[in-house]
């Protein structure tokens, strides 16, 4: 396609303005101008999804030979929604959560299709680009059933596809006059390949006439077989001038409160159906009618018998599609490791019961996996299947490995991180072991996998290497009651066993344990690990403002008395306190800050345990080598991490490999001034010691790690290795169990109840004990549930209560429709079946710290979207990536039944505490569904949502909390639109901008993936960006051979510290698809009719005005633009352009003036 100019003697420039507005149905009911009655592209696509389903399920049997339901009754169902679609598919005991996300997400791209290609015409069937329209949707679909019949379909790319068909149709409707002539029956045509449709108007045919005293209701003149639709201003096809004072017909505009062209150019008004509002829209009075149509077509867009993608593809394909399957994978990690043989029986029998609960429910898994392991980490073995038989097959043949039933720990993270790989999103793990983890450096990695695919853990440990001896629990026989060290050394026959020579001579020194700097927005606790060589700890804490004011904590939670009976306080300064502690436990203590400062902590103690390390480079690597020596004398020891700090407090983990008996070393690479070195590993006795020197080196040069077995993060996660388990299960939404092997049945009955897909989080939260903590909790239960689950879990004895029901009164527990299982001797979990509805109260009859969480049966649930304000189109949209702290972020909150209203959302952070809370504005829309709105601010720190309110009927408190954590990051990555296609054998620019968005200066790295390999040159850049600065840049990839090739692009950035994968970074999902370009040899013709110059006196004339006349017009690929050179704006009139016009359909004229010296 050709550039148009037209040359004279100063060359002229036509150029096109743009500016940027929503172009047809709003994106969503979040719109500022979005009216009650209007129908918005996310509810057209809800619906019309949501009937194709309805036709499915009509059609198609749940279980192979069943019965399917009567014609009509779900595709009859009045304002229907996925709730009450899957209430009558389910009869209430499925939620329908996948298949709501999976239409959330067709909409996401339906109103992403509003985001990057606002200006152009043929994205939305404006400017008369109706052929060009349907060519870009006939394409669209064609990809989309070529994915779709892939043998491994990338639905996520399937549905990025839909959604942009869907508002291509959709745009039909809205925009086009075929409402106007055929009213509410849809155009088959539309998209179909091979089909032409009717005509569109030629560039010199007017389409519109005047809207008579500003009423559009009759102002398209064409004839009923011809078609148009409205030029709107920003956008790359200009309306046809024609001068409004002398003329009252011409094209049509699109219309609206910022469309200029509908007073610029004649015709006036326009013809949108976007809105029943009058003010947006100038055929208002269509908008039900091209709104009903364009959820038809959507209909048959999916179901048609002949063109319809259900019928185009398998049925396995639609359901996977749409998420109507369950598609997740039910996961055994099992320790079969030789102190497992007492328990593995009974771990198979219960195993067995689960697969089969959970084969024969509606929500059955897609597929089942085994994972096993044991000493060394190679023993891991993966097996998976789709049928529950192979499964119960391999579970049954278990046996526990011969050797020592003293192998503890395990490598159970690594076990858990293979399974998580290995798993579908939403999958379900179940892990058994007798064993803390040996590998608790993957913790961070196993996170980012439950975030990324919404995985849930539950944990199963009949076993600790811990040494301190509780609540009845089988132990690995190298662990003792822990007793202090004067005692320890008299009665411990371990250490006779294991030690080549007695230490009793070696003398103790000072070594340092801890050294941290604690922020005010921090969780306000510190782990000390006291490993089985400490005699005695000292605790240093200095307050940023005021006198610090600490609890300490023993390993078994009980508080600490600093009177001198357990410890000794002393205040330094007014500032400064030091507490010393005399033969501590071994195990992890808990210092707790009860005060809103910030602290510096250092704690020493007195050990004959010390390291020392050496630094040397290694010049064939160009990397530095540290070796660290340490002087056990327990070959039990073991150490497995390097810690690298500096003086913010920030650490990094460096994984050490064994070079000899006592020598461990790494690699690292330079990276910045200042930093201290430590080591953390396992006593003899499973107990977590950790060193590190006192000084921060003066080294010119300091070190990053350059193997991949490391992390950095702000502060250690978990120094007890039985809180890594607990700290996994509580951010998947899943339980840490400790019991006994003659337990784990009822262990068993509990997880089964994590089946259900029905299941909703309606109460979480750590009570803590002491005689002035709460002792009466509220759970309210609502109208639509059906079952509710209160489970507790006390930190020291048999948790002591009396459960209330509504009416006030003590619940006896009957056993009939109130179960209750004991789970060891610390767990409770109650089950209230067809509960009445109202305020239950459990009453706290202990000091105990509890763990308490509820759940329910209930298909009545809220989703929420983070959005952000487009000001030129006066709509939100949803945000992509992770939010960044401070920013202002408007929450969007759906609930799936409109009997439910709404009050406030509370941000809640990892440990379910409130960080704050807001109101909720209800948008008053008439749907079937609830829609609210707030604005909040990103929180410092991970955070989770709850929401409060009641039922509209019965005023019942209503009360639904998320397991997903929201994380947050300093960095913001945004994907520029590209400005051409993709095409075969070329390159192509993908642009990014990247921003630090911290306080702090930040050096971030910037990659680029593509599934096709089509990424050529650098696929990776450093950025050091200052705070609050960005830089644009781009990666360049190459089209591939093949016309219609989809490749999906990843963009990541992430912190330049932060070198394996953690939750630190930003992530951009895009896909392109190659195209032909089509090549114009025949050039356009420019046909100068009449040039003219007027001076009243030529000889003396300082200025002159020109005007030139010409006919355009092209005979190849068709016009694309018109240009000329250096001249003012609006020197230039042009009649009957379109882009892509021809000369058989017509030619431009155009006109320019222009005044010269």
């Amino acid at each position: 396609m050709y550039t148009m100019k037209i040359r004279t003697i100063p060359h002229i420039l036509l150029f096109i303005w743009t500016f940027t507005y929503t172009e047809a149905f709003f994106p969503n009911p979040y719109g500022l101008y979005v009216g009650r009655d209007d129908f918005t592209h996310a509810e057209i696509t809800e619906i019309g999804i949501l009937k194709a389903v309805a036709a499915f399920y009509e059609e198609t049997p749940l279980t192979p030979g069943g019965s399917t339901p009567s014609s009509g009754s779900l595709t009859g169902i009045q304002d229907i929604t996925a709730k009450k679609l899957y209430d009558k598919v389910y009869a209430g005991s499925r939620s329908p959560r996948r298949l709501q996300d999976a239409i959330d997400n067709i909409v996401r791209y339906n109103n992403k299709v509003d985001q990057d290609h606002y200006n152009v015409a043929a994205w939305h069937f404006n400017g008369e680009q109706i052929e060009q329209s349907n060519t870009k949707l006939q394409g669209i679909r064609t990809q989309l059933l070529l994915e779709l019949n892939k043998p491994n379909p990338d639905y996520e790319l399937s549905r990025q596809l839909i959604g942009q068909c869907l508002h291509l149709l959709q745009m039909f409707y809205s925009n086009t006059n075929w409402i106007e002539v055929n009213h509410a029956n849809k155009y088959p045509a539309v998209g179909m390949t091979g089909v032409k449709l009717l005509p569109t108007a030629g560039p010199n045919v007017d389409a519109c006439q005047d809207c008579s005293h500003g009423v559009c209701a009759l102002n398209i003149i064409l004839p009923k077989k011809i078609l148009t639709s409205g030029y709107k201003s920003g956008q790359d096809i200009k309306k046809p001038y024609k001068n409004p004072k002398t003329n009252t017909k011409g094209k049509c505009s699109h219309g609206g409160p910022t469309d200029n062209t509908t007073t610029t150019s004649a015709a006036n008004g326009g013809m949108n159906k976007d809105s029943k509002v009058p003010a947006i829209s100038p055929h208002f009075y269509k908008h039900l009618q091209a709104a009903e149509t364009a959820i038809d077509h959507t209909v048959y867009f999916f179901n048609d018998n002949t063109n319809g993608i259900r019928h185009l593809t398998t049925p396995e394909n639609f359901m996977k599609l749409l998420q109507l399957d369950s598609d997740y994978s039910l996961v055994f990690v099992i320790d079969t490791s030789g102190s497992m043989a007492s328990d593995l029986p009974t771990i198979i029998q219960q195993s067995n019961i689960i697969i089969q609960a959970a084969s024969t429910v509606s929500n059955s898994p897609s597929n089942y996996i085994l994972v096993t392991f044991s000493d060394p980490v190679t023993s891991i073995n993966l097996q998976k299947t789709t049928h529950s038989v192979d499964m119960i097959t391999w579970i049954n043949g278990l046996k526990a490995q011969r050797g020592s039933a003293n192998d503890c720990p395990e490598f159970s993270l690594s076990a858990i991180e293979s399974a998580a790989n290995a798993s579908s999103p939403g999958s379900i793990i179940y892990v058994f072991t007798d064993a803390t983890p040996k590998d608790p450096y993957k913790q961070e990695k196993i996170d980012s996998l439950i975030a990324e695919n919404q995985l849930q853990i539950f944990f199963t440990v009949t076993g600790t290497c811990s040494t301190t001896n509780h609540n009845g629990l089988k132990y690995s026989e190298n662990s003792k009651p822990a007793i202090g060290r004067k005692k320890r050394d008299a009665l411990d026959n371990f250490d006779d066993e294991h030690n080549e020579e007695a230490d009793d001579d070696k003398q103790s020194s000072i070594v340092l344990i801890v050294k941290e700097k604690l922020s005010v927005i921090e969780p306000p606790r510190i782990q000390i690990p006291v490993d089985n060589t400490i005699e005695e700890i000292h605790i240093d804490i200095k307050g940023d403002t005021a006198m610090p004011y600490p609890v300490l904590q023993k390993p078994n939670k009980e508080y600490v008395n600093m009177d001198g009976q357990d410890a000794s306080k002393t205040i330094l300064t007014e500032n400064m306190i030091s507490i010393t502690v005399q033969d501590p436990e071994p195990g992890i203590w808990n210092l707790l800050r009860f005060d809103h400062t910030s602290w510096d902590i250092e704690v020493t103690g007195l050990s004959t345990l010390d390291f020392e390390y050496k630094i040397s480079k290694d010049d064939i690597e160009n990397k530095f080598v540290i070796e660290v020596t340490t002087d056990f004398r327990d070959k039990a020891f073991v150490m497995y991490n390097l810690i690298i700090g500096n003086p913010s407090g920030d650490i990094q983990k460096v994984g050490l490999n064994r070079t000899s008996e006592n020598v461990y070393s790494c690699h690292v690479r330079k990276y910045k001034k200042d930093f201290v070195l430590g080591i953390e590993g396992l006593d003899g006795k499973g107990n977590v010691f950790q060193r590190f020197h006192h000084s921060y080196s003066d080294l010119s040069a300091t070190f990053v790690a350059s193997n991949t077995g490391h992390y950095r993060h702000r502060r250690a996660t978990s120094w007890d290795l039985m809180d890594v388990y607990r700290h996994l299960a509580s951010v998947s939404g899943g339980h840490m169990l400790q019991t006994t092997k003659d337990q784990i049945p009822y262990v068993a009955n509990m997880f089964k109840a994590s089946l259900s897909k029905s299941e909703v989080l309606i109460l979480k939260n750590v009570f803590p004990g002491g005689p002035s903590t709460t002792k009466q909790i509220n759970i309210d239960i609502d109208d639509s549930i059906s079952q509710f689950t209160l489970k507790l879990h006390s930190k020291n004895d048999v948790p002591h209560f009396n459960l209330l029901n509504s009416n006030g009164n003590t619940q006896p527990i009957d056993n009939k429709t109130i179960h209750m299982y004991n789970i060891g001797t610390t767990y409770m979990s109650i089950v209230v079946d067809h509960p009445k509805v109202g305020s239950w109260s459990l009453r706290k009859n202990d000091m105990n710290e509890w763990d308490v969480e509820v759940t329910a049966q209930s298909t009545v649930d809220f989703t929420a979207k983070l959005m952000a304000y487009d000001s030129s189109s006066f709509s939100y949209f949803q945000i992509h990536g992770r939010p960044i702290p401070d920013e202002n972020v408007t929450l969007a909150i759906e609930i799936n039944d409109k009997s439910i209203g709404l009050d406030r959302v509370s941000l809640l952070n990892v440990f379910d505490d409130e960080i704050s809370h807001y109101s909720l504005q209800w948008r008053n829309k008439s749907s079937s569904r609830a829609f609210y709105m707030t604005t909040i601010t990103i929180p410092h720190e991970f955070f989770k949502l709850a929401v409060v309110g009641t039922t509209k009927s019965t005023g019942n408190n209503f009360v639904r909390m998320h397991r997903n954590v929201i994380e947050i990051v300093n960095i913001k990555l945004d994907h520029l639109p590209e400005k051409d296609p993709l095409y075969l054998n070329e390159d192509l620019n993908v642009t990014f901008v990247i921003k630090n968005a911290g306080s702090q200066d930040e050096d971030v790295i910037v990659t680029i993936k593509d599934d096709k390999t089509f990424a050529v040159g650098t696929k990776s850049r450093t950025f050091h960006l200052k705070a609050w600065t960005n830089q644009t840049s781009y990666f360049t990839i190459h089209g591939g051979k093949t016309k219609g090739e989809t490749t999906t692009i990843t963009l990541t950035a992430k912190p330049a510290a932060s070198t394996r994968s953690s939750s630190k970074f930003q992530q951009i999902i895009t896909s392109l698809t190659v195209e032909e370009r089509k090549v114009d040899k025949i050039p356009p013709v420019c046909n100068v009719t009449t040039t003219s110059i007027s001076c009243n006196d030529p000889c003396k004339c300082s200025k002159m005005n020109a005007v030139v006349i010409a006919e355009l017009w092209d005979e190849g690929e068709g016009l694309s633009e018109v240009t000329a050179p250096n001249t003012p704006p609006n020197s230039l009139q042009v009649h009957g352009f379109s882009k892509g016009l021809v000369k058989s359909k017509g030619t431009v004229s155009a006109t320019l003036m222009y005044v010269f010296v």
